[in-house]
C-alpha cells in the first residue's frame, strides 16, 4: 500500500520523509504529546531491532517505549533513555536465542 511506512528508513524519499515527518506532527497534536520529544530514527531503528525478536514484538516494544517516556516526564532525554533500555534487552534477548 502507498500510504504505509517505509520499512527501511535509509530509502526514505525525500517525499516521504516529509510525510512521516507531517505525520507525526499531525498525530502528536492530536494526542498532546510534544513532538519534538520524539527521535524518529531512533524509534525506527528500535522497531527495526524488535522484529529480531519476532516481527510482532516492534509495535509493542515501540508503545511500551512511549509508556515509558511519558511516565519519565515525556522529554527527549526519557525517551532515549527508555529506548536505549529497550535496544539493550532486544541485543541480550536475541543473543541468547
Amino acid at each position: 500500500m502507498a500510504d504505509q511506512l517505509p520499512h527501511d528508513s535509509n530509502r526514505h524519499s525525500i517525499a516521504e520523509s516529509k510525510d512521516l515527518d507531517a505525520w507525526i506532527t499531525e498525530l502528536a497534536a492530536e494526542l498532546g504529546v510534544d513532538s519534538t520529544a520524539i527521535d524518529r530514527a531512533l524509534l525506527l531503528e528500535v522497531s527495526r531491532s524488535a522484529h529480531r525478536v519476532t516481527r510482532a514484538a516492534a509495535p509493542f516494544t515501540a508503545f511500551l517505549v512511549g509508556m515509558s517516556a511519558g511516565q519519565q516526564g515525556g522529554s527527549a532525554e526519557a525517551m532515549i533513555r527508555a529506548a536505549t533500555t529497550a535496544l539493550r534487552l532486544i541485543s541480550s534477548y536475541t543473543q541468547e536465542a
